[in-house]
This record gives structure tokens, sequence and C-alpha cells, in this order.
């Protein structure tokens, strides 16, 4: 029972890791997320831009 109350915990604070792994990474490359428009966030000459908004956001929709 407490290995299932764990994991219900950790699948709950996961979306709060990913919004702030998503601010941590755009913080180190110095670059601005926008959902809409072209980033200047780029990993290894990848344009993660459109990751990092999805992330912010936790996956939900945005407009």
């Amino acid at each position: 029972m407490q290995r299932l109350a764990i994991f219900f915990a950790t699948i709950a604070i996961l979306p709060l890791l990913i919004s702030l792994s998503a601010e941590l990474t755009s913080t180190i490359l110095q670059c601005t997320v926008k959902a809409v428009l072209p980033t200047d966030c780029r990993l290894f000459n990848y344009d993660i831009g459109m990751i990092l908004a999805v992330a912010y956001t936790a996956g939900g929709q945005y407009y």
C-alpha cells in the first residue's frame, strides 16, 4: 500500500518538475519561450522552443 502511495505521489509531482526543468533550461540557454512565434532556444543545433512551451503548460493546451 505504501508503494502505491509513493507511486501516485510521484505522478502528482511530475508536472511541477517538468515545468521547473523547462524554466531552468530556458534560463540557462538565455532564450525566450513563446508558444506561437519562432524562438531562439537552440540546444545542439536543434530548436527546442516548442518542447519548452509545452513543458511550461505541463502538456495542457495554450492559446
